[in-house]
């Protein structure tokens, strides 16, 4: 670990400490004690949801050839809550901790671009998985409530979301977006010799996306337990 990652770690303890302090500990530990020792149970009913997407993440990386011993479903499971708790608590909206999770499978051992791919590969998916918990939630709406209109006006809603999502489909599994972003900046700017490098790396992504795409039955799969990930976070709620 750097000096300045020290530094920012030890910093970072003090504020917790000191805003703690000055908020005072009566009113959190008043609040624990209302809840009881039932808020224990938050602990393993979020850590449930957590590994359902990793299984699913797993399944996406076991289709991309990736190596059994680098996706074993422990060492997973700690890089998705890796992954969560840096795009919960840091200012970075929603994809630092996909790079973080990226750079801890490849320094594993794993090859970047498949790892990328089949991150990106995932954040589509999960997409998808939460339209189709949505229209689920609204069809479980209406059989309860009998409200048709505000249940009509969901799934219009809904229903309109899903162009957007085949055009992304479309654009990352036939666009070779990757590639065309890098050209595209290549020829605005004059990019050193490098750099041609990084091109390269944007069209291997570009081809293990189309690969993983291809691939329905894994996909299937991992939609599948990102659905029961969504059905277990309900609980903890």
């Amino acid at each position: 670990m750097k000096w300045t990652m020290r530094l920012a770690l030890l910093l970072g303890t003090i504020l917790g400490i000191g805003l703690v302090l000055r908020e005072g500990l009566g009113p959190i530990l008043a609040l624990l004690a209302a809840a009881g020792w039932t808020l224990l149970w938050l602990v393993p009913l979020h850590g449930l949801p957590l590994l359902l997407d990793a299984l699913g993440w797993r399944t996406l990386l076991r289709a991309s050839a990736v190596a059994a011993k680098l996706t074993a479903p422990g060492r997973l499971f700690v890089i998705a809550s890796v992954r969560e708790a840096v795009n919960r608590l840091l200012p970075v909206a929603n994809i630092g901790g996909e790079i973080a999770g990226i750079r801890m499978l490849c320094r594993d051992g794993a090859e970047a671009a498949t790892v990328a791919a089949s991150v990106v590969v995932e954040v589509l998916l999960t997409i998808i998985s939460q339209l189709l918990f949505a229209a689920a939630g609204v069809l479980l709406l209406l059989h309860l409530t009998g409200k048709v209109a505000l249940a009509s006006q969901l799934l219009l809603g809904l229903a309109l979301s899903v162009p957007v999502i085949a055009g992304l489909y479309l654009l990352v599994h036939r666009g070779a977006i990757f590639q065309r972003i890098l050209r595209g900046v290549e020829s605005t700017l004059d990019l050193p010799a490098k750099l041609l490098g990084t091109l390269e790396q944007a069209v291997a992504l570009d081809a293990r996306l189309r690969e993983l795409l291809g691939r329905p039955g894994a996909l299937l799969a991992t939609v599948a337990w990102q659905l029961a990930g969504f059905t277990a976070s309900a609980i903890e709620t």
